[in-house]
């Protein structure tokens, strides 16, 4: 994924503090990177020159108008506030801007002199003439302005940076984001499980048009929904009428999927999707759903959620889980302790950032002929009943790590020889984990004295993953919500002291 887009939120500083924290998380909640003159030199001729920079560095440029005119600099009768707005329009940035309605309560230390509250006023009179502004009454109610605004700057902005790909006619397939396939070991049981969803008699309803593949990071999850993509649906559904690959992990946009899915289907160009209300657009998505049988793939969900939207999502589920909510999850789903909080963490987390999200996903639930394929860590909350358990339409697949023999078969394509009883017991000691498997497996293929053999290997490194591995603790709530490591590119072998060593190689923690 793509690194964040920056906001320069300009304003003066002393009556708006409130304000610009509420602007400060409504653009992390959005997918912006917030740059706040809080955070630059306090000396007044760096303070100008990093504020404009800031304008300069910055996607979008966030102008939010309170009571005050704010600092003018010596020698000059504008305020920076004013000039950062001036060189944000020399620049043709993207500008939003918002100002206190003059309904809006007044704190008397917040008003300045009549100069000052003249030259306001000229400024907001300039500025609804040269762009639209907002009025907000509250923090709250700026946060969510600002939300909608970003939201929809963020659109345009990912449609700029992309190239005008031509999207195919079903029933040629559409993949929006190629996938760096690799060679794919096992999970026979769980391809099996994948097929039989999607071999329901045409002649009968679908009792699940959605099947959601929960897991960990890191477990497999789209490698698992590539191959039977590619590799069987072909085969197992050959009368589908189109199939579409989406990855969120490319783009985070749900509205930007709507309308690619909703020109595959419906075979319009995307300006003319575009002239749509939102409402419409996926109303005639859902439509088309309903009238043949597509199946889609949304690799990644987790990306429109809300615990991936905040400032630090790494630990989140675990500083805000709903425990009584995920004992609940744990008893009806079946669920290993390890990883219930991607199953019932605190519901709000759950929920998309984007409401229309919610509302698309939750009718998938109820299409009569398409199906959905969903891969994610986290369990959107929009398709689980207030009991936890799947909505009706909706299957959860939870995906366990390797079992022995799928394990061994992993070990033997990266090159390490050894005998199962020998490495039977590693892949319980961390459950199967796939990623886990492959950076230790990559190890002992490059130990330098004996390539590939993991007797040798172990015995250069008694220390590792012993015996008492197992009952050393594991907090693998963390997973949910970090990126996957890369596995090590050097030749020696990592020297690890124990089990909590090699899961902070895979910076999960322990």
């Amino acid at each position: 994924m793509s690194s964040p887009r920056t906001v320069m939120i300009s304003s003066t500083i002393a009556d708006l503090r409130e304000y610009r924290e509420q602007a400060r998380s409504a653009c992390e909640q959005a997918g912006f990177t917030p740059y706040l003159a809080e955070n630059f030199a306090a000396d007044n001729v760096n303070l100008l020159d990093a504020s404009l920079k800031a304008v300069e560095d910055a996607d979008v440029f966030l102008c939010i108008l309170g009571r005050r005119y704010g600092y003018v600099p010596g020698g000059s009768d504008t305020s920076i506030t004013e000039m950062e707005f001036n060189h944000a329009t020399r620049l043709n940035k993207p500008i939003l801007v918002f100002a206190i309605h003059d309904d809006s309560a007044v704190r008397m230390r917040d008003l300045e002199g009549p100069p000052e509250r003249r030259r306001l006023q000229a400024l907001k009179d300039r500025l609804q003439e040269q762009t639209v502004v907002g009025f907000f009454h509250s923090p709250e109610n700026l946060r969510k302005q600002i939300l909608e605004g970003l939201f929809f700057l963020r659109k345009q902005l990912d449609e700029a940076g992309r190239p005008r790909e031509k999207i195919p006619a079903p029933p040629e397939p559409y993949i929006a984001h190629n996938v760096a396939a690799s060679e794919f070991v096992g999970r026979q049981t769980e391809l099996g499980a994948l097929t039989r969803w999607i071999s329901q008699s045409e002649t009968s309803p679908i009792q699940a048009p959605v099947f959601c593949i929960l897991a960990l990071g890191g477990m497999g999850k789209s490698a698992l929904a590539w191959k039977w993509f590619v590799d069987l649906v072909p085969h197992r559904m050959p009368q589908v009428a189109g199939k579409l690959w989406w990855s969120f992990y490319e783009n985070d946009d749900f509205g930007t999927f709507v309308d690619h899915a909703l020109c595959y289907v419906t075979g319009l160009g995307r300006d003319t999707v575009r002239s749509w209300s939102a409402d419409k657009r996926t109303t005639q998505l859902l439509k088309h759903l309903n009238e043949k049988p597509y199946l889609f793939v949304l690799d990644g969900i987790e990306r429109i959620l809300n615990a991936y939207h905040r400032a630090n999502t790494s630990g989140l589920l675990e500083e805000e889980s709903d425990t009584d909510r995920t004992g609940l999850a744990a008893a009806s789903a079946g669920l290993p302790q390890s990883a219930i909080g991607s199953f019932a963490g605190k519901p709000s987390l759950r929920q998309a950032f984007d409401p229309v999200a919610d509302q698309v996903l939750a009718s998938f639930a109820s299409l009569a002929r398409s199906r959905i394929l969903i891969t994610t860590r986290l369990f959107p909350r929009c398709l689980q009943e207030e009991n936890h358990q799947p909505r009706a339409g909706c299957i959860l697949y939870h995906l366990h790590g390797l079992n022995n023999e799928d394990a061994f078969s992993l070990f033997q394509f990266i090159g390490v020889k050894g005998s199962k009883a020998e490495l039977a017991p590693i892949v319980e000691s961390i459950e199967g984990h796939p990623l886990l498997l492959q950076i230790l497996g990559t190890e002992v293929a490059r130990y330098p004295s004996a390539p590939g053999n993991f007797a040798a290997w172990r015995q250069a490194h008694p220390d590792i993953l012993g015996a008492a591995a197992p009952s050393i603790p594991r907090d693998l709530n963390r997973v949910n919500l970090v990126e996957p490591p890369a596995t090590s590119s050097g030749g020696d072998a990592i020297v690890l002291s124990s089990l909590s060593e090699f899961y902070k190689l895979a910076d999960y923690g322990s």
